[in-house]
């Protein structure tokens, strides 16, 4: 009989955090509302755009919803971004391990 030991993990898991949404997306720079031509650098030729803005996206309720961050609120929810993102790959790995395991039992070649 074949015996099955849990999957291990490459790093330890981080402390965990706050429950958060998914990470913020990359800062961006846009356009401004305004019709053109409003005399608004962002209009220009080159277009010099407004930013940067911090967007955190993530899903509320099935829908998407998008939030501006702050630099202080950023800089405030940075670490948990990067413990949701580090997350994420662990649940791959882990996921990857399990299928592994799953594979190699000699009960699936039936």
């Amino acid at each position: 009989m074949t015996t099955c030991r849990p999957p291990r993990l490459s790093k330890p898991a981080p402390r965990p955090s706050p429950p958060r949404s998914p990470p913020a997306s990359p800062t961006s720079a846009s356009p401004c509302p305004a019709p053109w031509p409003t005399g608004c650098r962002c209009h220009a030729d080159p277009p010099q755009r407004h930013g940067p803005y911090h967007q955190w996206t993530r899903k509320k309720n099935g829908k998407t919803a998008t939030r501006i961050l702050t630099d202080e609120q950023l800089a405030d929810y940075g670490p948990w971004f990067d413990n949701h993102r580090r997350l994420r790959e662990l649940i791959a790995e882990l996921e990857q391990l399990s299928l592994g395991i799953a594979e190699a039992d000699p009960r699936w070649n039936r």
